[in-house]
C-alpha cells in the first residue's frame, strides 16, 4: 500500500513535465541568486534532551531557476541552503540553549530542493504558480558542553512537497519593484529517527556485541510529520541585477520511534540575483526569476 501511495505521489509531482512539450522559440535564461540568512531557532530533540532550546541561527543559500526550454508556462528551480549554530562558553546569548542556559546545542543543517511549477499570468504583472518539489534535508546536532549519553543525533529526511506562489510587480524605465509570497507543505516522505535509548546511526551500523534494535527508516505523512515553509520576498529590480529581502518561516515537527522533534526557524534573507546570460531584468518573461 505504501509503495502504491509513493508511486502515485511521484506521478503527481512529475506529471507537469507533460506540458514541457509545447514548442516555444524563446530563450530560457537561468537566474542564479545567493543570499545570507539569519534569525531565530526553536529546537526540540527528545533524543538529546526533553527540554526546548532557543537561540540565534545563521547560514547562506543559493538558488537557480528558469523556464523549461519547450514551455512558456512550466518552470523549475533548484535551491540549496545551509544553517548552523555553534557554541561559545563565554557568549551564551549567541548560542542555542535551554531556558536555564545550562545546556546548549551545536548544529549544522543542509537542505536541497528541486521543484517544478506551472505558471499563470492572468493579468499584466500578476503571476501565480503551483506545483511540487523533492526536498532532501540532512543535519547533525550535538549537545554541549557536558552531554555524556545521547550526545549526538542525526537528521536525514526526503519529502515530496506541494507548493503555491503569487507575485506582483511594478516596472518602470530603469527600476522595478515586485512582491511575492510562497507556501509549501510535505505530503509524503521518509525520515530516519533515533529512539530514546538508541541513535539512528547505531541502529544502522550495529554495535560490536549487539545489532541495532530499532527500525530507523520511517514512512512519513500527515499522521506523524507536520511541516510548512512560507516566504514573503521584496525584490528591487535594476537593469542588470536584482537585490532582494525575504522573511521566511520554516517549521518541521515529527513524532517517530517514540521521540518528538521540532525544527522551527524564523529567518531574514538578503541577497542578489543575476542572470547567467545578460538580459534586461525589467523586460523579462521568465516569471519568478
Amino acid at each position: 500500500m505504501i509503495r502504491r501511495i509513493s508511486a502515485l505521489a511521484l506521478l503527481m509531482l512529475l506529471a507537469t513535465n507533460v506540458f514541457a512539450g509545447n514548442d516555444a522559440n524563446v530563450e530560457k535564461v537561468v537566474t542564479a541568486s545567493a543570499y545570507y540568512t539569519r534569525g531565530k531557532a526553536t529546537i526540540i530533540n527528545h533524543y538529546l534532551s526533553d527540554q526546548q532550546y532557543k537561540g540565534p541561527i545563521s547560514g547562506f543559500g543559493v538558488e537557480f531557476g528558469s523556464m523549461y526550454k519547450r514551455s512558456e508556462n512550466l518552470s523549475w528551480d533548484l535551491t540549496g541552503k545551509y544553517l548552523g549554530a555553534g557554541y561559545s562558553a563565554g557568549a551564551h546569548d549567541s548560542c542555542i540553549g535551554n531556558p536555564a542556559q545550562t545546556s546548549f546545542i551545536e548544529m549544522q543543517a543542509y537542505e536541497v530542493n528541486y521543484g517544478t511549477y506551472y505558471n499563470w499570468n492572468p493579468v499584466k504583472n500578476l503571476l501565480f504558480k503551483a506545483g511540487g518539489s523533492v526536498n532532501v534535508m540532512g543535519g547533525l546536532m550535538t549537545g554541549v558542553p557536558d552531554h555524556v549519553n545521547n550526545a549526538m543525533d542525526f537528521d536525514l529526511q526526503t519529502q515530496l512537497r506541494a507548493g503555491v506562489g503569487v507575485k506582483y510587480g511594478c516596472y518602470f524605465n530603469k527600476f522595478g519593484v515586485s512582491l511575492q509570497a510562497d507556501f509549501s507543505v510535505p505530503f509524503i516522505g521518509m525520515a530516519i529517527s533515533s529512539s530514546i535509548y538508541e541513535s539512528s546511526v547505531d541502529s544502522i551500523l550495529g554495535g560490536e556485541i549487539l545489532p541495532g534494535t530499532i527500525q530507523p527508516f520511517c514512512f512519513t505523512s500527515f499522521h506523524n510529520f507536520q511541516s510548512y515553509d512560507t516566504k514573503a520576498e521584496l525584490d528591487f529590480l535594476f537593469r542588470k541585477f536584482t537585490l532582494f529581502y525575504a522573511y521566511e518561516r520554516s517549521m518541521r515537527s515529527w513524532y517517530l520511534n517514540g521521540l518528538q522533534n521540532t525544527r522551527n526557524y524564523s529567518l531574514n534573507r538578503i541577497g542578489l540575483k543575476l542572470d547567467l546570460v545578460f538580459r534586461n531584468r525589467l523586460d523579462s518573461s521568465n516569471r519568478y526569476f
